[in-house]
This record gives C-alpha cells, sequence and structure tokens, in this order.
C-alpha cells in the first residue's frame, strides 16, 4: 500500500528576493528564499533588527512584492495577483497581531473585535456571538463595552489576538506579540494566543527576538545576510 501523500504546504516561497534603494545604494534584505509552512505549523522568525523579518511578514500578506521568485499561499500565487486581489487576500486569509496592538481607538473592545467579521461580509447576531465567543476566551467579555485606552497593555493585545482569530484566517501573522508587554503579561499572552492558534489549527509566522517566545514554535528560523537557517534542534526534531 502506498503511503498518503503528504498535503501541499500553507505556504511556499520560490526564490524569493527582495531589496531596498536607501541612498542610491541597493540593499538586499531577502535573497533566492526558498521556504515552506505546514498548515498547522507555528514558526518563530529571528534575526538581528533590519534583516528582513518584517519584511517576510509583509510578502507573505501580500502587503508588498517580491523582486524576483514567488509566494503561494493556500495554493494561490500572490505575485499573480492585482492590489485589489491581494487586499481581499489579506482580508479573508490572514489575522494580524502586531507590538502595539493598533486597536481602533473610537471602537469600543467589541467593535474592534467585529470589525473584521463585517469586513468580510458576517455582521448582526451571528458576528456578535462570534466575537462574544472570543472575548470569553480571552478572559475579556465583561469589558466589551471599553475603550483600548482604558484597558492595560496585556488586555489590549488580548484584545488583538480575539480580533486577529474572529474572521477564522489560515494564517496569522504575529510581529513581536509580546514585544511591549513586561515578562508577567508577556508570558501570559504568549500562552494564551499559541493555546488558540493551536486549537484552531492555524498557521502562524510569528517574529521576535525572545528564545522564550521562539521556544513556543514548532520550528526556528533565523534570517542571516538574506536567507533562512533553520535552527538545527528543531530541524532535527522535525525529522523524528
Amino acid at each position: 500500500m502506498l503511503p498518503a501523500p503528504s498535503p501541499a504546504p500553507l505556504i511556499a516561497l520560490h526564490g524569493v528576493s527582495k531589496g531596498y534603494h536607501e541612498a542610491g545604494t541597493l540593499h538586499t534584505v531577502l535573497h533566492n528564499v526558498d521556504v515552506t509552512f505546514a498548515t498547522g505549523e507555528t514558526i518563530a522568525l529571528m534575526g538581528k533588527s533590519g534583516s528582513g523579518k518584517s519584511t517576510l511578514l509583509n510578502l507573505v500578506s501580500g502587503i508588498d512584492t517580491p523582486d524576483a521568485g514567488d509566494i503561494v499561499v493556500a495554493g494561490a500565487s500572490l505575485v499573480q495577483m492585482n492590489e485589489q486581489q491581494r487586499t481581499l487576500f489579506r482580508r479573508r486569509m490572514v489575522g494580524f497581531v502586531f507590538q502595539f496592538f493598533n486597536l481602533v481607538p473610537t471602537l469600543t473592545v467589541l467593535e474592534n473585535v467585529l470589525l473584521p467579521l463585517e469586513l468580510n461580509g458576517t455582521t448582526g447576531a451571528p458576528a456578535r456571538q462570534i466575537a462574544l465567543d472570543l472575548l470569553e476566551q480571552v478572559g475579556l467579555a465583561p469589558r466589551r463595552t471599553a475603550y483600548p485606552d482604558r484597558l492595560s497593555g496585556g488586555e489590549q493585545q488580548r484584545i488583538a489576538i480575539a480580533r486577529a482569530l474572529a474572521h477564522s484566517p489560515p494564517l496569522i501573522l504575529a510581529d513581536e506579540p509580546t514585544g511591549n508587554l513586561d515578562s508577567d503579561t508577556s508570558a501570559h499572552v504568549l500562552a494564551l494566543l499559541d493555546r488558540l492558534v493551536r486549537q484552531t489549527g492555524k498557521t502562524m509566522l510569528m517574529v521576535t527576538h525572545s528564545p522564550d517566545v521562539a521556544a513556543v514554535a514548532d520550528r526556528v528560523l533565523h534570517l542571516r545576510e538574506g536567507r533562512l537557517v533553520e535552527d538545527a534542534r528543531t530541524a532535527s526534531a522535525a525529522l523524528r
């Protein structure tokens, strides 16, 4: 009996390069990158400042386009999409968690979580129930009528996690998700993010400088001189 074929990766980068011009000089941050990320994987991206970690997230989300190569997400080439198509792709397929939360200050907690649902056409009672269920899971349903400026940093990030998951995107992109929190709050928020992502089967790419944050990932990739290098420990674990 033949073994079952391996499922196609959720994300595949093929020969991706990206650079920026500064003061008349081209700075290449990604050089001929080939990598795949499977459905349900959590991947930590590490590297020094300016190494291209956030650039990689921008490329995978379709915010930016590569200078060369192709990026395929859920079987669709982002390079072949126009700007409007990439916007719709991002709205439906991606949830974002940012270092500085990026909540809308004029919207309540509940309204912030409802936002991605409404953008994707889910409104009324069904949307409200999804949002309230997520707020229960992050422990903030009692604060649903509060505004972001009335919340602590940890509470704001928990709301941001609920918002990222609200429309059930297959891909979560987290850019230094605990970078603006103290160590105790960081540990709590990280555990919550990891649990919710895994129990819903999402793929998560997470930029971090913290070894403690990277420790929850299935794979740790380091960006060095424009290339991705996998941490030897996670690479050997994947082979077992």
